[in-house]
């Protein structure tokens, strides 16, 4: 039983995972800003982490949706 993903399957799940740290970091922002405390040491490092995750998965669910795509458009 095979159950690696498929270049379609990453792409999405990258993508998933970029738009729910994408609104962890608004709603993380939005809480601070209420409370204060928007740039603490601790929050600035979070927000970096997050900014990076976010960088990082949306990259790579835009490479593997690009390569899916080229390869798609080859078969046909």
């Amino acid at each position: 039983m095979n159950k690696e993903l498929n270049p379609t399957q990453k792409s999405r799940l990258y993508g998933l995972t970029a738009l729910v740290c994408a609104f962890w970091l608004g709603q993380s922002i939005l809480k601070a800003v209420k409370s204060e405390n928007l740039l603490s040491v601790y929050n600035v490092i979070f927000y970096i982490s997050l900014i990076l995750v976010i960088s990082y998965t949306s990259f790579s669910a835009y490479q593997l949706w690009s390569e899916n795509r080229n390869n798609s458009t080859k078969d046909s």
